[in-house]
């Protein structure tokens, strides 16, 4: 391929898939590039030849890489592997990866953007000379968690608080019933103490009758 030559690009608000593809050499170049508010998603690349970047987004635009990814080993990144920049998002979660070693150059470059990956990046996580405002592997819900989370709580709430009406209600009758026994109790004592009262007083007249 001729000096700075890139494989695969997409821009404004385009929609890319790059399946099962072999990349050679890009010397000064880019395997993928998304641009201006793009995406490009990536599945089951194999990676063997030099390169700038193999793959970069910028300008608000989304990188997702995939499936099994298969890299030659002794590879050079002039940058860097993995590239983000101007609020772009690169994301590299392979089922599996294979080789890889003795990669040379940073394994990401990354500033005002975000890079996340479910495994150690070739060359071993190195950011490139210069990367700032970069968030790198921060745990954090997806959209898409967010959206089964949300969706969770909508169904579990509603029975939640009937439980907890339920709950509250109970308790509210226990502590009806429990007043309603003390009352009686106090009322069968105070009845039982009066008649103990007047059972007494015909035997105190009859006692002070026989003196």
């Amino acid at each position: 391929m001729p000096t700075g030559s890139v494989g695969f690009a997409s821009r404004q608000f385009a929609i890319g898939d790059v399946n099962d593809v072999d990349f050679g050499q890009f010397r000064g170049g880019l395997g993928v590039s998304a641009n201006e508010t793009s995406k490009i998603n990536i599945y089951s690349p194999g990676i063997y030849g030099d390169a700038s970047r193999f793959a970069a987004a910028g300008d608000l635009s989304q990188v997702h890489i995939g499936g099994t990814i298969r890299v030659g080993n002794g590879l050079t990144f002039e940058v860097a592997f993995l590239s983000a920049v101007s609020n772009s998002i690169v994301l590299f979660y392979p089922s599996n990866m294979v080789g890889g070693e003795a990669m040379s150059g940073a394994s990401y470059q990354c500033n005002d953007a975000t890079i996340k990956t479910s495994v150690t990046l070739p060359g071993g996580d190195v950011p490139y000379v210069g990367t700032e405002n970069c968030t790198f592997n921060t745990i954090q819900l997806s959209p898409e968690i967010k959206a089964i989370r949300s969706d969770i709580d909508e169904k579990l709430s509603p029975e939640i608080k009937a439980l907890y009406k339920l709950l509250r209600n109970f308790i509210f009758a226990v502590l009806a019933v429990v007043t309603v026994a003390a009352v009686l109790s106090a009322f069968y004592v105070l009845r039982q103490s009066r008649r103990w009262r007047r059972q007494q007083s015909p035997k105190n007249f009859l006692g002070k009758s026989n003196e």
